[in-house]
């Protein structure tokens, strides 16, 4: 069974939500959360390891990395880094291949099934993201050193700054980020390289509720998703042909508020999980404030 791999630092009142949703589809997939203290709460249903194990390179190339974005450094430097860490990960473990996972995705299938169906491809993109990634050990290591040579040289630092402030000057905001690299990659190593998210009528995983405007139906800026068996379906503005989504992505703050309702089997045993894990969130956030508290300096 092909295991499955989070990276999350700290801890998010959905990911208990993200878990319990992953192992009613797929109960018998090894799970791991690599992440934070505050994360490992999370150990009676995955297993958890801590990053810091795991960041010997993710920090090499923190030295490496210049900051071309609005966004913020850090917050893109992770995004960066949590392929590091993965590629380390796999090769301690003895992994080939794995799904990796964003913490704010909910899966509606077998991973191992959907994993087969995309065997020829050593990586796969949804959209221009790798939040849904069934990506090999020796694809994922040639797409590091790729990063890294992406940040070495007078050369190819201008090309990141030039991409830079052209994106923003079209857009405004952004910049130069994993998914900027990834694409990049992607275009380098077609064959390598499959794309998850289909519009054409094939099922197909989801970018995010918020995108495909283009091609689905929407309802209030987010896709009109409607549930048959337990299995959630978009609608193609083109021809009113209902898609199956494998997976949605809750990106955004104002998804992940909806995310308990896309879980189409929720028992009286998730019910109590909920409550747990929302309290949990809930008291480290209080104790980290008053930590804080305590330590922030008077006058």
């Amino acid at each position: 069974m092909i295991p499955v791999v989070f990276i999350h630092k700290g801890n998010s009142s959905y990911i208990y939500n993200t878990l319990y949703q992953l192992k009613q589809t797929n109960p018998q997939a090894p799970v791991y959360f690599i992440g934070t203290d505050e994360s490992h709460v999370y150990e009676p249903i995955v297993e958890h390891i801590s990053i810091d194990v795991l960041s010997e390179e993710a920090n090499q190339f923190a030295e490496l990395y210049k900051h071309y974005s609005t966004n913020s450094e850090a917050f893109e430097l992770m995004c960066i880094q949590r392929w590091f860490v993965l590629k380390s990960f796999m090769i301690q473990k003895g992994i080939e291949r794995c799904l990796y996972l964003d913490s704010d995705v909910l899966v509606y299938d077998d991973v191992q099934h959907l994993s087969d169906t995309y065997k020829h491809a050593g990586m796969t993109l949804c959209g221009i993201s790798g939040h849904t990634n069934f990506v090999n050990k020796d694809v994922l290591m040639d797409f590091c050193t790729f990063v890294i040579d992406s940040y070495t040289g007078a050369d190819a630092l201008n090309a990141l700054e030039k991409y830079y402030k052209d994106f923003v000057s079209i857009h405004g905001v952004g910049g130069v980020s994993d998914m900027t690299l990834l694409t990049a990659y992607a275009e380098k190593n077609k064959q390598k390289v499959e794309n998850t998210y289909c519009f054409n009528g094939a099922s197909s995983f989801d970018p995010s509720l918020e995108v495909g405007k283009e091609y689905f139906e929407m309802d209030k800026g987010i896709k009109k998703i409607f549930f048959q068996k337990g299995k959630p379906f978009g609608i193609l503005k083109l021809n009113q042909k209902a898609v199956l989504f494998h997976t949605l992505h809750f990106q955004g703050a104002k998804a992940k508020k909806f995310m308990v309702k896309y879980m189409p089997f929720k028992s009286f045993s998730f019910w109590v999980g909920y409550m747990k894990y929302l309290g949990i969130y809930f008291f480290q956030k209080v104790k980290k404030k008053l930590m804080n508290k305590q330590h922030t300096p008077i006058g």
